[in-house]
């Protein structure tokens, strides 16, 4: 995998790496060094937003339409679900190492992040496929028919 700066280019193909974690968008998964997180869809989808529009703040309305589709819920429902995320990255309301509130207005991912594109096939098939190459050349060389 290529990593690269984080930009525009969102295409929930990306995986984000910040700190040791990454966040597979087409996965749908947080993994911690390597060993996926169980969170909630919902959980994961405000934490893929965030670190998406990390460059300003996300408001409150924002992320009530994001998440809840325009539904109404109460400020407790997303406090739930900013709290589930922080706990998933290790992040507290005090720490905010990862999330940060801005107290009446929203919420921003102010974490370094880097993205790495998805590659059709696994590094692991990848090697595969170089070896079952060499086996091929193999088999078809002259010096190893009889």
């Amino acid at each position: 995998m290529d990593f690269e700066p984080v930009d525009r280019r969102v295409g929930n193909q990306n995986v984000y790496h910040f700190d040791d974690f990454e966040l597979d968008m087409a996965r749908f998964e947080l993994r911690d060094d390597g060993a996926v997180q169980p969170l909630e869809p919902q959980v994961l989808t405000l934490l893929g937003y965030l670190i998406e529009h990390r460059e300003r703040l996300v408001p409150k309305n924002e992320l009530f339409e994001e998440l809840w589709g325009g539904r109404v819920v109460t400020d407790s429902a997303l406090t739930s679900r900013i709290k589930s995320a922080r706990r998933a990255v290790g992040d507290s309301g005090k720490a905010q190492q990862f999330i940060k509130t801005i107290h009446g207005k929203g919420f921003r991912f102010i974490a370094d992040v880097r993205y790495a594109h998805h590659s059709p096939l696994e590094p692991t098939a990848r090697v595969c496929l170089r070896c079952a190459a060499r086996l091929n050349n193999a088999v078809l060389s002259p010096e190893f028919s009889s």
